[in-house]
């Protein structure tokens, strides 16, 4: 089974302050009652893969390194990306 949420999409649960990203897969995981697997809890519902990350304020000079989103290769930051407009 798979769930129709786009990859990257932002979703919050009821209960629950944080907010989530979906990520990697859309597979559902969901136990049956015969589940042959042994884990410490079976999923009696649907559950999806979600990522949390945490959000603060820091110092926008003291920025030392810039990760490119698809490389992930590290560089120094300019002096334009650190300057405020």
């Amino acid at each position: 089974m798979k769930h129709k949420i786009p990859l990257g999409t932002k979703v919050s649960f009821k209960g629950d302050q944080h907010v989530y990203e979906v990520v990697e897969y859309q597979d559902v995981h969901i136990c049956g009652d015969d589940c042959p697997y042994e884990h410490d809890s079976h999923f009696i519902e649907p559950q999806i893969c979600v990522r949390k990350s945490y959000t603060q304020l820091l110092p926008l000079p003291s920025i030392e390194w810039i990760y490119d989103p698809e490389s992930s290769m590290g560089r120094r930051p300019t002096s334009d990306e650190l300057e405020v407009v």
